[in-house]
């Protein structure tokens, strides 16, 4: 096993949403390079604060995100609502978590501050199709 991708909770939403846009050319390389690590190793270690992802987007300098209060405010309703933790997961933990407690009034929730979702670039269907 290769090393295990970690990520902020929230970010387990936005690897299953994936499709291809981003910010930059460096942050759609890093967020393919992860989702394929995802896929291959089937494990995950969830972590809050900062993550390889974070570290690709133009709004995270120094080790700091200008967006922090409100991306930990997403962070925390992640937790919230699906109950992450700070661990490592295997994959099939996180799909059987996104199946059981992920509802259409969790991601309107969860997302209602991302301009991701604002844009309309990530949807509830995204997020809970198979992730293969």
């Amino acid at each position: 096993m290769g090393n295990t991708a970690t990520i902020r909770p929230h970010h387990i939403l936005c690897t299953r949403a994936f499709r291809g846009k981003g910010y930059s050319d460096d942050f759609l390389h890093t967020m393919r390079n992860i989702i394929e690590r995802i896929k291959k190793e089937r494990i995950v270690t969830i972590i809050y604060g900062g993550d390889t992802i974070c570290s690709a987007c133009p709004q995270y300098s120094d080790g700091k995100c200008e967006t922090e209060a409100k991306v930990q405010n997403i962070d925390k309703n992640v937790i919230h609502f699906l109950g992450i933790e700070q661990r490592r997961y295997s994959y099939d933990e996180i799909d059987k978590i996104i199946a059981q407690k992920f509802t259409k009034p969790v991601f309107e929730s969860i997302c209602a501050q991302c301009e991701w979702k604002q844009q309309n670039i990530c949807t509830y269907e995204d997020v809970i199709r198979p992730f293969v």
